[in-house]
């Protein structure tokens, strides 16, 4: 080992150990200031911040696995809406009898068929006919 590489080394831990320290009183400082604060009459430092209230670990967990519920149902929901099909759209009976491999058959509001391929993104109002080969 070489004696640069220790003595590197031994500034790094120097610094290291100058920063804990000062950090250290940091906090001490602050202790302080809290502390005459709350003795004045003034406000107590509370890590609470404002509009939230302190509630039991009992209630906590409670209030948490509840909201866990409400985001499956939501995400549950959403997953839902994007299966089936938009609002005004009605599947046909059959709706893919006698259409080419991949098309659908839809109805808008007023009952007129159109016609829809997933995997191309086209719609049409024309009913589609095997490609001829």
């Amino acid at each position: 080992v070489s004696t640069q590489s220790t003595w590197a080394r031994g500034k790094r831990k120097r610094r290291y150990e100058e920063k804990v320290q000062e950090v250290k009183h940091a906090q001490i400082r602050l202790m302080k200031i809290h502390q005459q604060q709350a003795g004045r009459g003034g406000k107590a430092f509370d890590p609470i911040p404002r509009g939230l209230q302190k509630v039991s670990r009992s209630r906590a967990k409670r209030i948490h696995e509840a909201h866990k519920q409400r985001e499956k149902k939501e995400v549950a929901q959403q997953k839902k809406a994007a299966q089936a099909p938009k609002k005004g759209q009605k599947a046909a009976e059959g709706n893919t009898k006698g259409l080419p491999d991949g098309w659908v058959e839809f109805k808008n509001q007023d009952g007129v068929p159109y016609f829809y391929h997933p995997n191309t993104g086209t719609t049409t109002w024309k009913r589609p006919t095997q490609a001829r080969r």
